[in-house]
C-alpha cells in the first residue's frame, strides 16, 4: 500500500513538471478582452522599472519596483483570487500579486522575468 501511494505521488509530481504551451505566447489573440484591451499589446511602460506612485504612464502603476495595470491585487495572506478571466502573477520572492490578463502576463514575463514568479 505504501508503494503505491510513492508512485501515485511519482505520477503527480511529473505531471506538474510538464511543460505545457502557454496561452499566451500571442498577444494578439488576447487584445479583444472588453475593457482589458487597451492595456494588452504590450505598451513601452508595462513591466518597466519605477520607483514612486507617478513614475508610470497612463492606466499603470508602480508596484513592486515594475510599472503594472492598476487593477487590485491578488494573493497575500488572505489569498485574495482575481476576477473573471484575470489571472494572479505573484512578484517574486512574495505572497502577493497583480491580477492580469494572459496578454499582460505575457509582456510582464517577456520584460522582467525575475520580477515575477512563473514566468520560466
Amino acid at each position: 500500500m505504501r508503494s503505491r501511494g510513492l508512485i501515485l505521488a511519482l505520477l503527480v509530481l511529473v505531471a506538474c513538471g510538464e511543460d505545457h504551451e502557454r496561452a499566451d505566447a500571442s498577444v494578439a489573440t488576447d487584445a479583444a478582452r472588453g475593457s482589458d484591451a487597451r492595456a494588452s499589446t504590450c505598451d513601452d511602460a508595462l513591466g518597466s522599472s519605477c520607483e514612486g506612485s507617478s513614475a508610470c504612464d497612463g492606466e499603470l502603476e508602480c508596484q513592486n519596483g515594475r510599472c503594472v495595470v492598476a487593477r487590485a491585487g491578488c494573493g497575500g495572506f488572505a489569498g485574495a483570487p482575481c476576477d473573471g478571466e484575470l489571472e494572479c502573477v505573484y512578484f517574486e520572492s512574495t505572497d502577493f500579486g497583480v491580477c492580469v490578463t494572459t496578454a499582460e502576463r505575457g509582456c510582464l514575463c517577456e520584460r522582467a522575468p525575475s520580477s515575477f514568479s512563473g514566468c520560466e
